[in-house]
C-alpha cells in the first residue's frame, strides 16, 4: 500500500514541472462541458471544453485550465487518479499515508488546512499544503476518496500567489465528480 500511494501521490505533483508549458486559451464564448468516463474505476467527471486536456501515464485525467494572467510563473492544473484496492484499506489510512508521504518526499511542505467533506455522497478528506518545485512555490488542494475497494486522488494546483483565482474553478469541475456503476458508500463508508 505504501509504495502505491507514494507514487500516485508523486505523480500527482510533479506534473507541474514536466507540464509548465500548458497554456489554454481565456475565451469569451460560452463553454459546453465535456464529460470524462472512466469505466474501469467507475466515476465520471466534468469540464470547461476550454480547459486543456493532457493524456499523462498512470493519472486517469489531467486537465489544466485558461491563464487567467498573461504572466503565471507556472500552470494550473486539476487530476484525478484511482485504482482498485484491497477492501481492509479505509480513508484513514489512505489519507495519513499520503500526508505522511508528501511531507517526505516534497520540498517545504507547509499544511494550511484540512477537513471532510462530502463528495457524491460519499465521506472524503482533503488538505491544502504548499510546497515548492522548481523554485515556484504551488499551492495544492487533494481530495482522497475510498469507496467500495476503489481509491480515488483529486489533485487542483496553481502557483500559490495564483490559487485563489483558480479555486472557484477547480471547486466548479470537482463538484461534478459522480461515483458511477457502483452503489455509494454512504452509511457504511469506512473511516
Amino acid at each position: 500500500m505504501k509504495f502505491v500511494l507514494k507514487t500516485l501521490i508523486l505523480l500527482t505533483i510533479l506534473h507541474a514541472a514536466a507540464f509548465s508549458h500548458l497554456q489554454a486559451q481565456e475565451s469569451s464564448v460560452p463553454v459546453v462541458p465535456i464529460t470524462y468516463r472512466n469505466d474501469n474505476n467507475k466515476y465520471s467527471v466534468s469540464y470547461p471544453a476550454n480547459w486543456l486536456k493532457k493524456d499523462v501515464a498512470k493519472l486517469d485525467l489531467f486537465i489544466s485550465p485558461p491563464l487567467k494572467k498573461e504572466e503565471q510563473s507556472g500552470p494550473a492544473t486539476v487530476n484525478f487518479t484511482s485504482e482498485e484496492v484491497p477492501s481492509d484499506i479505509n480513508l484513514t489510512e489512505f489519507y495519513n499515508e499520503s500526508v505522511k508521504s508528501l511531507t517526505n518526499e516534497l520540498k517545504n511542505v507547509k499544511i494550511e488546512s484540512t477537513g471532510d467533506r462530502i463528495l457524491d455522497g460519499v465521506k472524503t478528506r482533503w488538505i491544502v499544503y504548499t510546497h515548492v518545485l522548481q523554485s515556484i512555490t504551488y499551492k495544492v488542494m487533494q481530495i482522497f476518496i475510498i469507496n467500495y475497494s476503489h481509491l480515488y486522488l483529486i489533485t487542483a494546483s496553481a502557483p500559490a500567489e495564483d490559487f485563489d483565482l483558480y479555486r472557484p474553478e477547480f471547486e466548479s469541475v470537482i463538484s461534478t465528480f459522480k461515483f458511477e456503476f457502483i452503489e455509494k458508500q454512504t452509511q457504511k463508508s469506512k473511516t
